[in-house]
């Protein structure tokens, strides 16, 4: 038998309790600035996509398109549209036509020729959306036909849209191609 010890005092000696950790309470401050920090992250999220979304809806697409072969003869006279396919209007269109390499009946060449309407000459001021307008090549070179055997052409063209202070450029390239039954087709060349 285990004789169970008495204090000096004749009582029993107390156990002791293991000492109960206090948990802190979460301070509403931190609580705040997580808050805070996740909100922030989101609202920096939902700035840059509306942005993203913003920028891609008034961006301009703008674009040189060829007509139907209407002078299969001589191509230099079909015409060409610059088309407006963006949710905003442009403005201020200018542009060029380069003649990159011509060949003409007899194996003579013509090459880096260029026709210009940027300076004073006219241009078109305005074109809305999904609007197009007719840009004639026929001023570039004035040929009889059936006198070009190929050619390859670049239209250079500039334009703004009115909420924007700078100047988009860009540019299209085609070539003709003849085809067995002696017509000239202008193809992209991109």
């Amino acid at each position: 038998m285990v004789k169970k010890r008495k204090n000096h005092n004749g009582s029993k000696p107390k156990v002791r309790q293991p000492q109960k950790t206090h948990k802190l309470p979460i301070q509403r401050t931190e609580i705040k600035n997580v808050k805070s920090y996740l909100l922030s992250g989101v609202a920096k999220f939902f700035y840059v996509l509306t942005i993203i979304v913003t920028v891609s809806y008034f961006y301009p697409k703008v674009s040189i398109v060829k007509s139907e072969n209407l002078f299969p003869q001589n191509p230099f006279k079909n015409p060409f549209y610059i088309a407006n396919d963006g949710n905003t209007a442009v403005t201020n269109i200018r542009y060029e036509v380069v003649v990159k390499e011509c060949t003409l009946v007899g194996n003579n060449k013509i090459s880096n020729l260029t026709a210009r309407n940027f300076g004073n000459m006219k241009h078109i001021k305005r074109l809305d959306s999904n609007k197009k307008s007719y840009i004639s090549i026929g001023n570039v070179i004035v040929a009889p036909p059936n006198f070009i055997e190929s050619a390859s052409i670049e239209i250079v063209y500039l334009f703004k849209i009115p909420i924007v202070p700078f100047t988009f450029r860009d540019k299209a390239s085609f070539k003709i191609i003849q085809s067995s039954d002696g017509k000239f087709v202008w193809l992209d060349d991109n």
